[in-house]
């Protein structure tokens, strides 16, 4: 039974990432860690969105401009291996509200419609691509920091769809390689990601085909008020 919630879980997480470019784990995390261990739950995650992200990666990549992303890449491999470090130490209550606390902060600024106006975002790729990255190792949710640097271009739907995938595509890269070296890959996590992917890869096309339709504004308020709900929780 709990594998079928699992599995559930992850078609709807991985469902909504093909319709905005974002959002799995903030779904998929909170709810399938109280099914499962939160550290198996993370690295489980981490392969999920390895090869749902990259099939979303291969219709969407003729969008990307790759040097524009380079530095946001830099960052978040460096420390995205930092904060896997973090993950094998840290505490599972600490790690759980620490998530909580990313899901309140991320839920509240969709809910009103708040993006901070950042000046001279040129500057910034780094910086950004570091915080995110650290938030990956850690937690396994590495959109937040990027999400918000992103609004702040000036570019297209598409291209902004497209930069998110690519983005978490590589960066899923580089946390499966860092937690595999940090020892947090085990048996479990293989059984679970093998299990979940072929649900994942379904739900991120059909999410993508349907996304042209949808009216993302009302959907986006009701991803915020799902995700207020899921931190509550969480902080519980």
């Amino acid at each position: 039974m709990d594998i079928l919630i699992l599995i559930i879980i992850v078609f709807m997480g991985i469902f909504v990432q093909g319709l905005t470019g974002f959002g799995s784990s903030m779904m998929i995390i909170p709810l399938g860690s109280m099914i499962i261990d939160i550290k198996i739950m993370i690295a489980t995650m981490i392969f999920i969105n390895l090869t749902s992200n990259f099939s979303l990666f291969l219709n969407l990549r003729k969008h990307v401009n790759y040097k524009r992303i380079l530095l946001l890449l830099v960052g978040g491999a460096i420390f995205t291996y930092i904060g896997s470090r973090f993950l094998v130490t840290l505490d599972t209550n600490i790690l759980t509200k620490i998530l909580a606390g990313i899901l309140l902060i991320v839920a509240i600024m969709k809910l009103f419609n708040l993006n901070p106006n950042i000046k001279k975002p040129d500057k910034l790729f780094f910086p950004v691509g570091a915080v995110s990255g650290l938030l990956n190792g850690v937690s396994g949710i590495s959109g937040p920091p990027v999400l918000i640097f992103l609004s702040n271009l000036k570019v297209s739907k598409m291209e902004f769809r497209a930069t998110l995938i690519t983005y978490f595509f590589f960066m899923n890269i580089f946390a499966a390689l860092s937690f595999a070296s940090a020892g947090l890959v085990s048996m479990e996590v293989i059984r679970y990601s093998t299990i979940l992917i072929p649900f994942a890869i379904i739900g991120g096309l059909v999410g993508s085909r349907i996304s042209t339709k949808l009216n993302e504004t009302v959907f986006n308020r009701f991803v915020a008020v799902f995700l207020i709900l899921m931190s509550i929780n969480l902080f519980r």
